[in-house]
């Protein structure tokens, strides 16, 4: 694969970034600042297609795969403090997890199957 190919979806800041796990989809998910916000995204190394996965409303960094690929963990801003989401690889559903007060960032999966 040409490294110009994935470099060119990622414009401006790239943070943390990860390849899906599963063997069913060859995808990339990173996270890519917007003017004064970072958004995540994902992208198709077989179509080259990129899609948002957080919402547009909000800061979002530090996704992370889910050991099956169907889900990502990311770290979003709101009400000023970093809270946990979890999106579905489509990014058409999103569940915050509520880990009381603090700051919630840099999400990780686990070992295990399961999610």
């Amino acid at each position: 694969m040409n490294s110009g190919f994935v470099t060119s979806f990622v414009q401006g800041r790239s943070l943390r970034h990860g390849w899906s796990p599963s063997r069913q989809y060859s995808e990339i998910a990173y996270s890519s600042q917007v003017g004064d916000r970072f958004e995540v995204k994902v992208v198709s190394l077989a179509s080259g297609e990129g899609r948002r996965i957080s919402d547009v409303s909000e800061s979002c960094e530090s996704p992370s795969w889910a050991p099956s690929g169907r889900h990502l963990a990311f770290a979003c801003q709101r009400g000023g403090r970093w809270q946990i989401t979890l999106a579905d690889r489509e990014g058409r559903r999103r569940w915050t997890l509520d880990a009381g007060t603090g700051t919630n960032v840099q999400p990780d999966w686990g070992p295990g199957r399961g999610e």
